[in-house]
């Protein structure tokens, strides 16, 4: 999609919580600046919140929802795919004119550009504690239940 003509994307930061389950943390449109066709910061993109783009609260609501529901099922599927502990991830996901999802990327440390932008500073806050109930979790999880931590882990 595009706003105000030009290229736009999504960053959609993703964190385990206190009980081991995916939640989204953090969701920004990233738009590619004058001429550009990548969004990101440094080539001159722009980060705005949902609620910048969309007016209609209504369909800033299907989008969320839809970015939202895309994001925990990707990382739900990683996460079963991957070795080890992963807490957190950052997708680029893109929609396309039918409303359509794309994948471009995904990172297990995800860039923190995004909370430049005023309105996520509190998010950035989020995403932060996520990362501590999360060890948290896992801590308790290896004192209750140490024999069940490392079973799906390879060598």
């Amino acid at each position: 999609i595009e706003v105000d003509h030009h290229p736009a994307d999504f960053r959609v930061h993703t964190n385990k919580n206190g009980k081991g389950q995916w939640t989204v943390t953090a969701i920004a449109a990233k738009i590619a600046g004058k001429d550009g066709i990548t969004t990101h910061m440094s080539s001159g993109g722009a980060v705005k919140t949902l609620a910048e783009i969309y007016d209609d609260p209504q369909e800033r609501l299907h989008i969320l929802q839809k970015l939202t529901k895309a994001a925990v099922l990707l990382s739900r599927v990683l996460d079963e795919k991957l070795d080890g502990f992963i807490g957190e991830i950052g997708f680029d996901l893109g929609l396309d004119r039918s409303g359509k999802v794309w994948l471009f990327e995904a990172n297990s440390r995800p860039g923190r550009g995004i909370f430049s932008h005023p309105r996520l500073a509190s998010v950035s806050r989020l995403t932060k504690k996520r990362s501590f109930e999360y060890a948290s979790y896992l801590t308790e999880q290896s004192i209750l239940n140490p024999e069940d931590m490392w079973h799906d882990l390879k060598p």
